[in-house]
């Protein structure tokens, strides 16, 4: 198991602090790559999320999929952890690019989890969107 950080930091807090180093990390890529991961389009840009998977996936088959003993088997920055960085960041793009299409979430969305139990998804991923834009997604397509 890996080993536990000093616990004057909570989790959530190194999540935050996670969430600045990719949106620094992203912004710097933007200079360079521009849109590119989503040029192609949805399938496009899932099929750039599949290959991170992917490498992952490879990397992790090697420990019997324990991702902590792959990761300390090579804890340089070019190891897995870099293409764990990359997955979320591109998730992190995929996420923002459909509340774009979207015109954002309602104050207060996505739901907590505990608000969002028992509600249906209506058949979406992104099932804790508010019913209006559930709705207007519906009838739009």
């Amino acid at each position: 198991m890996v080993g536990k950080k000093s616990k004057e930091v909570s989790i959530l807090e190194e999540v935050e602090e996670l969430g600045c180093w990719d949106a620094e990390a992203l912004s710097h890529a933007q200079e360079s790559y521009g849109d590119s991961w989503k040029k192609r389009g949805g399938v496009g840009a899932f099929m750039m999320l599949a290959r991170k998977w992917d490498r992952i996936e490879n990397q992790t088959k090697k420990h019997n999929y324990d991702i902590f003993e792959a990761i300390l088997s090579n804890p340089s920055n070019e190891g897995i952890i870099d293409d764990i960085w990359d997955l979320r960041r591109y998730l992190f793009l995929v996420e923002v690019e459909i509340r774009r299409e979207l015109g954002g979430f309602a104050p207060g969305e996505p739901q907590e989890p505990a608000e969002a139990k028992g509600k249906g998804s209506g058949g979406y991923p992104l099932g804790t969107l508010p019913n209006s834009l559930r709705f207007a997604r519906e009838e739009g397509s």
